[in-house]
C-alpha cells in the first residue's frame, strides 16, 4: 500500500525479474533479488491517500509474459 504513486517523466520499473533484463525505461537491469520463490504471477500497487497520483511517464514490468 502507497499513500501516493506518482511517476514523473523518467518512468517506474516494477522489477519482477529473477535474472537480468533487457527494459525499455532503464536498459539492462539486475533481478531482483528479493524474488526467492519465482515471480509474482499479480502485482497490486493500492494507493490508500484521498490524493490523485500524477501519472506522468511510463510504467513498465519486466519477466511478466502479455496475456
Amino acid at each position: 500500500m502507497y499513500d501516493n504513486l506518482n511517476v514523473d517523466k523518467n518512468g517506474l520499473i516494477f522489477n519482477n525479474s529473477m535474472t537480468e533484463s533487457n527494459t525499455v525505461l532503464a536498459g539492462k537491469i539486475q533481478g531482483n533479488s528479493n524474488l526467492t520463490s519465482g515471480t509474482a504471477k499479480v502485482i497490486l500497487n493500492e494507493v490508500t491517500s484521498k490524493n490523485a497520483s500524477a501519472i506522468n511517464g511510463m510504467m513498465e514490468v519486466p519477466a511478466i509474459k502479455p496475456i
